[in-house]
């Protein structure tokens, strides 16, 4: 196990990226497969909101829905995963500990050793530039040093499996983590947030791995997703609301062919 905090200092003018005022309820916004919020996100990109800045917005909106219910600040555990839902809590990481909520990172993988993009660059931003008083990351701990930075928090981000996952069984030692986190959660010691999808849910399909994680919000990026709407879905995720990451007008088209309400 690798606990360790940053180097950098902080810096005022990366303080907000996001547009409070844009976190709206899940009623009334769009429904898309999977694969199409692919596609959405792509031609996002190709428009010049590159995926970096999304991974930014979105990691606001997981702090912003923690300043919202806690503005007094107070300890937060993240679960990160390797891919990019880690990159979104890596994201919140950094504008967490830079108003001041004392921040503890798990995860597998320094931010240097992150391959997915852009992941990497944000969590290695996220290193740099978050005050090293209220950002630590704590790399491959083991159960009792996980347990107890879960039981010791009152707010848990679970960002460690994102809407790509597909599998049946989630894989040490994120099962574990995710055991933990269920636990803290059970016995109400923590209010769980899930990034855009519980890990472990199929935002496709509405299935659950063993274990799942138990949300009691999820913060879902852009549009509603199918397998969140599932009976399962709306158990596992909590109270689900959408993060409008990002401005759509120009894709109401796609958005409008591909909404599964039409």
């Amino acid at each position: 196990m690798i606990v360790y905090q940053t180097t950098g200092q902080a810096t005022c003018n990366s303080r907000k990226a996001y547009n409070t005022d844009m976190i709206i309820s899940n009623k009334h916004t769009p429904i898309l497969n999977v694969d199409d919020v692919v596609q959405l996100e792509q031609r996002v990109s190709a428009k010049g909101i590159g995926l970096d800045i999304l991974m930014r917005n979105a990691g606001s909106a997981l702090a912003e829905t923690i300043r919202h219910q806690a503005p007094t600040p107070c300890p937060v555990c993240i679960l990160a995963g390797n891919g990019n839902n880690g990159g979104d809590g890596w994201a919140a990481a950094e504008f967490l500990a830079l108003t001041g909520y004392d921040t503890t990172v798990i995860c597998m993988a320094k931010p240097d050793q992150i391959t997915a993009q852009p992941a990497h660059d944000v969590a290695h931003r996220a290193a740099i530039h978050s005050p090293k008083s209220h950002l630590h990351i704590v790399v491959n701990p083991d159960t009792d040093t996980c347990r107890k930075y879960i039981e010791q928090t009152p707010f848990i981000i679970d960002a460690l499996l994102g809407t790509g996952f597909r599998g049946s069984v989630i894989r040490a030692p994120f099962d574990e983590w995710v055991r933990l986190a269920n636990a803290a959660h059970d016995h109400k010691l923590t209010h769980v947030i899930a990034a855009d999808v519980p890990s472990g849910l199929s935002a496709q399909t509405g299935t659950t791995s063993d274990p799942s994680v138990h949300a009691d919000t999820t913060v879902t990026m852009m549009v509603r997703k199918p397998g969140l709407l599932t009976e399962t879905g709306q158990k596992v995720c909590g109270a689900l609301v959408v993060a409008s990451i990002c401005p759509l007008d120009s894709f109401q088209s796609f958005i409008d062919e591909h909404d599964l309400q039409n």
